[in-house]
């Protein structure tokens, strides 16, 4: 996908399309979209999030170090955090 992607950057309509068909398909499904995939997909709408392309990635340490993705299309924020030792709730053991 990203070859594709670096081949053509022009074309943001094969973004919309990749973005929308992930979401689709995990909802028709009734399965779970894995944290890394998910994470590259806006929210709001539906695009995937290519750094430098539709999106801009930046490295914030203010109240603790994180990430801050930044949808170039609709302006959405997504936040993720940068420690060592984070998992998310589902990779975590359970208790």
């Amino acid at each position: 996908m990203h070859k594709t992607i670096a081949k053509f950057p022009e074309n943001l309509g094969l973004l919309y399309y990749y973005g929308f068909t992930l979401q689709m398909i995990s909802q028709r499904t009734t399965s779970k979209l894995d944290h890394n995939i998910k994470s590259f997909i806006c929210k709001r709408c539906n695009i995937l999030l290519y750094p430098g392309l539709t999106s801009t990635v930046r490295l914030k340490t203010k109240r603790s170090k994180h990430r801050v993705v930044t949808c170039m299309v609709c302006g959405r924020r997504k936040r993720f955090l940068c420690r060592r030792d984070y998992q998310v709730w589902y990779d975590k053991p359970p208790a």
